[in-house]
C-alpha cells in the first residue's frame, strides 16, 4: 500500500523547507525557527488527527493514537 500524500501535506513540507533555509541564513534565531517549524508540524498532525478520528469516536471504536500521545510526542521536540 502506497502512502497517501495530500496537497496540504506537501505545502507543510514546503514550508519546512523554507524554514530550513531561514535557519541556515539566520543562524542567531535558528532555534526559534526550529521551534516554529515543530509547532507547525504539531498543529498539522493535531488537526488531521482530530478531523479524521471524529467518526471513530462517535462510532465507539477504540483509538490507538490519542491527543495525549500527540502532546507527549510534541513535548519531546521542545
Amino acid at each position: 500500500m502506497s502512502p497517501v500524500l495530500t496537497n496540504t501535506s506537501l505545502m507543510v513540507l514546503r514550508l519546512c523547507g523554507k524554514y530550513l533555509h531561514l535557519m541556515r541564513a539566520l543562524r542567531p534565531i535558528a532555534t526559534d525557527v526550529f521551534a516554529s517549524m515543530a509547532q507547525l508540524v504539531d498543529y498539522y498532525a493535531l488537526v488531521v488527527h482530530a478531523f479524521f478520528t471524529q467518526s471513530l469516536v462517535s462510532s465507539g471504536r477504540k483509538l490507538v493514537f490519542t491527543l495525549s500521545h500527540l502532546s507527549f510526542v510534541s513535548s519531546q521536540f521542545r
